[in-house]
């Protein structure tokens, strides 16, 4: 029953938990966090633009990366010369020998770049359940879905004597124009900071770096879904049957939606098979209610009012969205989850996409600035999109009945 229940929480156990099986995580050159030159703009001098987020020229290695549980910081891996934590406590980058090292200097973004992967990793996002996710490197400022579209192909007889074969094409017929955008965070590493702060710790930068990289990457995703104004055919109200207990109730309402969602028009297939295909969904929820959903998923209720009721098979994932905060000195950023007792059915669909340009990628300036008095500099950005017309056609809100 477990199994059927995602949360970032068990996406980050179950990460650690295949490492500790001895089973490598596999991360692509696409996935990997990416160490380039300082050229985006860490102190907002430079403005972003997209010219220079193609000339990005990276520090680190380009290669995917297997984790294999031995090593779970980037600083501990273990080079010619050592691991960098070593490294740094021998001298080796002090200011004065910081540019001279290059051997050591390489291992050395590397190793940064090993380390924030290892915690993008346990801190993943929950949107690719309900987005497709889709790398686009080499997109333009601004693409339209058929970019993102697959090719539709057909499969004819033909007589091998030179008669033309059918044509593959890209699905066509949306003109949304969908812009890039780039989202950003950096740090300062002052001379102050160097002389009478202790707390400077890189490995735990990357781990908020991390967080904060989830917590946005997933607020850009689901928020859009959260604040729609669902009306009509859209909402599954709380099933109020007189006689049924609170578990009953629950199950007549999500069996309510399944119905609800099956009665809905599919947008790509115009007139016909024009029904949505009521299977295969997954319930979007607050952690709280997600305890009471999934076992009428995966049991049903046993015997109620001499009847069986088995188990709601069209729902197959349950996914748990809650408020996400980071705490800073004088403020709070608070990412808003689901609020329980309303609950999204949600229909796996082509109008549900992100494309992502540059997926994690940290910009390093490690020379000291003499005019601002900075030791080192560094920022973090992701530049993507996101399409979403989808959602008015693939998702039910349903508000669930009083849990006792």
């Amino acid at each position: 029953m477990n199994n059927l229940i995602i949360s970032k929480e068990s996406l980050r156990r179950d990460f650690y938990k295949r490492l500790e099986d001895g089973k490598p995580v596999h991360v692509s050159p696409q996935q990997a966090v990416t160490i380039a030159n300082a050229q985006f703009g860490i102190s907002g001098v430079k403005a972003p633009n997209m010219a220079l987020i193609n000339a990005m020229r990276p520090l680190s290695s380009r290669k995917g990366i297997t984790l294999t549980g031995k090593y779970k910081s980037g600083f501990d891996y273990r080079f010619k010369g050592g691991s960098i934590n070593e490294m740094i406590a021998s001298g080796k980058f002090s200011s004065s020998s910081t540019n001279t090292l290059s051997a050591d200097w390489t291992n050395f973004v590397n190793a940064q770049r090993f380390d924030l992967t290892v915690r993008q990793m346990e801190h993943q996002t929950i949107r690719g359940n309900f987005y497709r996710e889709v790398m686009m490197p080499n997109a333009t400022a601004t693409i339209t879905p058929q970019e993102m579209y697959p090719y539709a192909f057909r499969f004819s007889e033909v007589d091998g004597q030179g008669q033309a074969v059918p044509q593959g094409t890209i699905m066509g017929g949306e003109t949304d124009s969908i812009a890039f955008k780039i989202y950003a965070t950096g740090f300062n590493y002052t001379l102050l900071l160097s002389l009478f702060n202790q707390t400077f710790d890189l490995e735990r930068m990357n781990d908020g770096v991390a967080v904060a990289h989830a917590a946005k990457k997933d607020d850009l995703a689901m928020s859009p879904i959260l604040d729609y104004t669902y009306t009509g055919t859209q909402q599954t109200a709380a099933d109020t049957t007189a006689s049924a207990g609170a578990q009953e109730l629950l199950y007549r309402t999500l069996s309510n939606a399944i119905d609800d969602m099956g009665k809905r028009s599919e947008p790509s297939k115009g007139e016909h098979d024009k029904y949505l295909v009521a299977s295969d969904l997954t319930v979007l929820c607050s952690t709280y209610d997600s305890h009471h959903i999934a076992p009428l998923v995966a049991s049903g209720l046993p015997s109620v009012n001499q009847m069986r009721l088995p188990p709601l098979t069209a729902i197959t994932k349950i996914v748990t969205y809650d408020d996400t905060t980071i705490e800073f000195p004088e403020t709070t950023d608070t990412y808003t989850g689901v609020t329980a007792g309303t609950i999204y059915l949600v229909k796996s669909n082509n109008r549900m996409m992100i494309p992502i340009k540059r997926a994690l990628t940290m910009e390093f300036d490690p020379n000291p600035s003499v005019p601002t008095l900075s030791k080192e500099e560094r920022a973090w950005y992701i530049v993507e999109s996101i399409y979403n017309t989808g959602i008015a056609s693939y998702i039910q809100e349903v508000t669930l009945p009083a849990w006792p």
